[in-house]
């Protein structure tokens, strides 16, 4: 009993922090619930804590304020500290993005600064990239946890406050000692994924979330939650920072845990749809096939969505119980469609057989996305061009939602580490978070090249032929097409990528498209044109 009052006493506050947005943004941007703060606020509630969230993103979804650099999406570091509790005695910051990091910095001196005593830690995908270096360049930062937090924040919390274990021995904790920053080893991966509590969905805004339709894919009218059925990922993409984060082990919940939770949510918050947010879902192939079944068994007429897998275990039956369960959009990756490049980023991906997974797809009437990136280190304008040839395949056999981006170094990925080594990513200082934070997926006018066979302007011009000859193409083999896009676009409900694109136009932001096309294409004639 005395265990449990020690516990309830000791009140722990979870923030995420205002989403840092890129000012070239053409199209509206998507921000799901926080997931990862939801996981650790049950573990700590299990444990008797009085825990709480901030989700300053959450709290006000449509909230834009203009920063010198960017736009923060949510409350401001300001309005967030108007709503901080007085009685905290730990705050635990999520840093899931690391362009993120330089406000969430400034958040984090401001809170140390008016509450001294509060334990700061932070967690996440960028903490778990540079732990060393987020303590050494925050004097405010107490802890910074790497990997998955469940057991370790627990573990921390256990340590400091019911004097349980020493801190040398919570899994993946950074710390300052009188030796400077010391590092436990990761020996904590969460293995038995079925004990993990659901998310603590009633501690943060959901409603505001699923009241809008806000995920990683949009969709509008639709209240949609997301779901982990696995953790890890099995494969070692030079461009993805899971080893830092997770490691190539893979543990996959029990599908009738999953089936469980998925009741829970339509029961307790009426949700419509949900979506994977795993790694890589679609790995185990009996697991996908055992889940669709239960879910057409259990009848919930409900739509989900995979906004990343792999195509490996992806057949036609496969894609028959999809269809038949409520499955409507699938994301597959190529990232490249050059095997020469598959193989010098470890990709470890067949481009035949996801064309035939993606044929296979269409022809059961999913909507599939797939993206192709350009600007990996030792690219060269002939693999560029075999992926532009492999974007023309795709859209021909109608692929009508084909993204081109461009390579961005994830701390914590092999890439990152390479760069860093060569000198060509600014040092770890001031100037490093400043790279962080222009470092957005998709700020066209920043883009930047990290093969030395390509110029920036090259992979500029190269993302927009991708885009416009894609879509093209998949419009001249399919004229008809043309009218369900006006039909999405007057419903405003855009789906695929050319949709978006056209409605961020029609939403007053022709001007900023205009001035990213010049950017992009350095045209004398559009140079002329007044907007």
């Amino acid at each position: 009993m005395l265990k449990i009052e020690c516990a309830m006493s000791k009140k722990i506050l979870l923030i995420r922090g205002g989403s840092v947005l890129s000012k070239g943004r053409l199209a509206s941007i998507s921000i799901g619930p926080p997931l990862g703060i939801a996981y650790l606020a049950a573990c700590l509630r299990k444990e008797n804590y009085n825990v709480s969230i901030l989700d300053a993103a959450g709290e006000d979804l449509n909230k834009i304020t203009s920063m010198r650099h960017f736009d923060l999406l949510g409350l401001t570091n300001e309005e967030i500290l108007e709503r901080f509790p007085s009685d905290i005695d730990m705050v635990c910051f999520s840093s899931m993005f690391s362009n993120e990091w330089m406000y969430l910095k400034n958040l984090i001196k401001s809170v140390k600064k008016r509450f001294p005593q509060t334990v700061t830690v932070l967690g996440g995908e960028h903490a778990s990239a540079l732990p060393e270096y987020s303590l050494q360049s925050c004097d405010e930062l107490d802890y910074v946890m790497s990997g998955e937090g469940e057991h370790s924040i627990v573990q921390l919390t256990k340590c400091l406050f019911e004097n349980l274990g020493e801190r040398s021995t919570v899994s993946g904790l950074s710390y300052r000692s009188s030796f400077g920053v010391q590092t436990n080893p990761k020996v904590n991966r969460i293995k038995a994924v079925d004990e993990i509590p659901f998310p603590a969905w009633d501690l943060t805004p959901l409603e505001n979330y699923l009241r809008e339709g806000k995920a990683s894919i949009f969709r509008m009218g639709h209240r949609i939650v997301p779901i982990l059925a696995s953790r890890g990922c099995p494969y070692e993409c030079k461009f993805c920072s899971n080893p830092a984060m997770y490691g190539n082990r893979y543990f996959v919940r029990d599908v009738e845990e999953v089936i469980r939770e998925i009741k829970f949510l339509i029961q307790h918050y009426r949700i419509t749809g949900f979506e994977f947010h795993d790694l890589t879902f679609i790995t185990k192939k009996s697991w996908v096939k055992q889940f669709c079944r239960r879910l057409i068994e259990e009848n919930m007429e409900i739509e989900w969505t995979v906004p990343t897998t792999r195509s490996e275990a992806i057949d036609e039956e496969v894609v028959t119980l999809l269809k038949k369960s409520g499955c409507k959009v699938l994301f597959l990756t190529p990232d490249s469609g050059s095997p020469r490049m598959i193989e010098e980023m470890l990709k470890k991906v067949n481009l035949k057989k996801m064309t035939q997974t993606a044929r296979i797809i269409l022809k059961n009437g999913l909507i599939l996305r797939m993206n192709i990136v350009f600007g990996f280190p030792g690219e060269r304008h002939v693999d560029v061009w075999r992926s532009i040839l492999y974007g023309f395949k795709l859209a021909f056999f109608g692929v009508d939602s084909i993204i081109f981006l461009r390579f961005v170094p994830y701390p914590g990925s092999a890439y990152f580490e390479q760069l860093l080594k060569e000198g060509k990513l600014p040092p770890l200082g001031p100037e490093f978070d400043h790279f962080l934070v222009l470092n957005i997926y998709n700020e066209l006018s920043l883009i930047h090249s990290y093969s030395e066979h390509l110029s920036d302007r090259a992979v500029r011009i190269y993302m927009f032929i991708g885009l416009i000859s894609t879509h093209m193409v998949f419009y001249l083999c399919r004229p008809w097409q043309i009218l369900f896009t006006l039909k999405r676009l007057i419903q405003r409900s855009p789906v695929t990528t050319i949709d978006f694109l056209i409605f961020a136009l029609i939403s007053k932001k022709f001007r900023l498209l205009m001035k990213l096309i010049k950017t992009i294409t350095g045209a004398p004639m559009l140079r002329r044109l007044s907007w």
